[in-house]
């Protein structure tokens, strides 16, 4: 009896095991939005800010995403791309971009692309899931 319940249990792990494999080498596991938001600046300069991290063991070479700024009507009044070469295994990335549009009330972030050392960005080597931050209400 000890010896099944100890194979069945080796047979588990082993499942689990390859399970967490396929999950890891899924490219939507590889860089994660942990934070997003907003701030100002003492000057009235708003700024998109947040943290991207790198899940694997790789360094990727060159990584970005595009920022969509939008109106009260829900209008793109604006873009920028916020860019990091470099970006380390299991290491996070604070990144801050102006927002220069003072019509936008809400910023959409989007279209993450990466590459690897030689390698162009490609936008389905890693994802980010479409993030709305609101600007208003600042202090």
């Amino acid at each position: 009896m000890k010896l099944v319940f100890g194979v069945v249990g080796a047979i588990a792990l082993g499942i689990l095991l390859f399970m967490g494999s396929m999950i890891a080498a899924d490219p939507g596991d590889n860089l994660r939005l942990f934070q997003a938001g907003s701030r100002q600046d003492e000057s009235g300069t708003r700024f998109v800010v947040g943290v991207i991290e790198n899940f694997t063991g790789n360094t990727y070479a060159h990584v970005q995403f595009e920022i969509e700024f939008l109106d009260q009507s829900g209008n793109t009044v604006g873009t920028t791309v916020a860019a990091k070469d470099n970006l380390g295994a299991r290491e996070a990335w604070n990144f801050e971009a102006a927002v220069l549009q003072q019509v936008a009330v809400q910023a959409r972030l989007r279209g993450l692309a990466c590459s690897k050392t030689g390698e162009e960005p490609r936008p389905r080597a890693c994802y980010l899931p479409p993030t709305t931050i609101s600007l208003v209400g600042q202090t």
